[in-house]
């Protein structure tokens, strides 16, 4: 990628819809004339120039070359050097700070200049078995568990975050520091049940998604798990998990124990009804100890609010950080046992209300896990690609590959019984309401090749990867027989997660790959 592509697409962030439209045809057309000029009928190179990277990980470099040097397929390897330092190379903003410890790291998400909870976890989590090996980025990543550590005690009901406290990142970021809508209506409750309107320059969106929690406890876990270090998990860090507990608390109450004085609402003036909350709040919900959920990973709003998937990730890692604060904070014996409680009363209510069996069965005893529920008998059959899905249950730890259950729910979410599955000629997998419907992501194929217990599935998966873009990159969605109909054309979350398959592969299955 030149310095003028790479210019092209970050200004196009900070555009209206219209605009980036019109930025991102000229993006493609580049990519295409890039393609054509090869004439080796190999993917283009997608890479900054060295000069132009934004930041640089000896230890990264080191698995690209050997990876490059020892795969067969020479797409892939080609694939797999562009995917994989994308998040490092175009979206981590680091400040090292005057001491150790004082790390600053703010990474965007691609071609929207803000920072997701989720999205930033997951851009970063293949390079955290790297740590060892390189300190500058164990610094980097430190950097990060700092930032989300002060952005949940900014706003734990925020999605997405803007960098206005950071001289060193600001001047970059002032188009984006006016947030999604400045017409958004949200507030907390206050005193005596009075509303507390909510909205700062540092939030980018406030839209309330219970995964955006478990991403901030996924990164403080892994960085731990894979470093030792314990200088971000400091005061502010169990003041923040403190904080996180509450509301994840809050969000166990039924609708009608919460309307006295609702801890969140939202509203927005729009056209698309996913993009607004019913009663401001979510539907109704009854208790199941479960958590509400407003919206969804893919920032569209629940249909009903107990969102199973992103309640499945939370008590995965609410029982991480438990052991955590044992390990760390002794003295906190009562929150280690607030979040082990948490992960098992969730654990519970999807037991009792999220396993169903759907209507009309060939087998009325084989249960599936629903994608939402209410705790009063309505469920909701579907899966999104974004990650926490159905789909992706074991790849959190929720649940093995092999139980019963999932394997019935996996054939359906892989089906047309899935009203968000498609296939193509170019590709087949789970779509998203977010991008409309008919249109697959390429992030629900890597993540069917990292649950499947099927070696054939997951060569299938592979090649359809490797077809599925003509820009050398990874996309948000695509049409199933069209690579080049493709949404977002710089997203790193779909990058870092294809070289983290890649990896998942070498190690699994590796002479799919060598």
């Amino acid at each position: 990628m030149s310095l003028s592509l790479f210019l092209l697409l970050f200004f196009a962030a900070v555009l209206h819809s219209d605009e980036r439209r019109v930025v991102y045809a000229h993006a493609r057309a580049w990519q295409g004339e890039v393609m054509s000029k090869r004439g080796d009928g190999l993917p283009p190179a997608a890479r900054p120039a060295e000069s132009e990277r934004r930041f640089k990980s000896a230890a990264i470099e080191e698995v690209i070359a050997d990876m490059k040097n020892k795969m067969k397929d020479k797409d892939l390897a080609i694939l797999f050097e562009n995917c994989f330092p994308n998040t490092l190379d175009t979206t981590v903003y680091f400040d090292e700070g005057e001491r150790e410890g004082e790390e600053d790291t703010f990474i965007i998400t691609g071609d929207i200049p803000s920072m997701w909870l989720r999205d930033s976890t997951n851009q970063v989590w293949p390079y955290l078995a790297f740590v060892e090996k390189d300190k500058t980025l164990l610094k980097m990543l430190r950097g990060l568990v700092r930032r989300q550590t002060r952005s949940v005690r900014l706003d734990p009901y925020a999605n997405a975050f803007n960098s206005v406290d950071n001289a060193h990142f600001t001047d970059t970021f002032k188009k984006a520091a006016r947030g999604t809508s400045a017409d958004d209506q949200t507030s907390s409750c206050g005193y005596q049940g009075s509303r507390i309107p909510e909205g700062r320059p540092e939030v980018h969106e406030r839209k309330f998604e219970i995964d955006s929690l478990g991403s901030f406890f996924r990164l403080s876990r892994g960085y731990f798990l894979h470093s030792g270090d314990i200088l971000p998990f400091d005061h502010t860090w169990i003041e923040a998990v403190e904080v996180v507990v509450e509301v994840l608390e809050k969000q166990q109450l039924s609708f009608e124990q919460a309307q006295a004085c609702p801890p969140y609402t939202f509203a927005r003036t729009t056209t698309v009804p996913t993009e607004t909350l019913q009663f401001e709040t979510g539907g109704p919900t009854t208790f199941t100890g479960m958590l509400r959920s407003p919206f969804r990973p893919s920032d569209d709003a629940t249909t009903f609010p107990l969102l199973v998937p992103s309640n499945a990730f939370i008590a995965v890692e609410a029982e991480h950080v438990a052991s955590m604060v044992r390990v760390l904070f002794p003295e906190k014996r009562e929150l280690a046992r607030r979040l082990a409680h948490l992960s098992q009363t969730i654990r519970k209510g999807i037991d009792q209300h999220a396993r169903v069996t759907p209507h009309p069965s060939s087998d009325p005893t084989s249960a599936v896990y629903a994608f939402e529920v209410d705790g009063y008998g309505s469920h909701l059959m579907m899966d999104d690609a974004n990650v926490p899905s159905l789909l992706s249950l074991p790849y959190l730890n929720y649940i093995n590959a092999n139980d019963s259950t999932y394997l019935s729910t996996r054939a359906r979410l892989l089906s047309h019984r899935n009203p968000y599955f498609a296939e193509g000629s170019v590709i087949s997998g789970v779509g998203s309401p977010h991008t409309g419907y008919g249109r697959v992501w390429p992030i629900s194929v890597m993540m069917q090749a990292m649950t499947s217990t099927s070696k054939e599935e997951v060569k299938a998966c592979l090649q359809t990867l490797r077809s599925s873009t003509s820009t050398g990159l990874m996309h948000e969605s695509i049409s199933p027989s069209n690579a080049g109909d493709y949404t977002r054309p710089w997203f790193a979350w779909a990058n870092s997660l294809f070289g983290e398959t890649i990896l998942y592969i070498a190690h699994t299955y590796p002479d799919l790959l060598f």
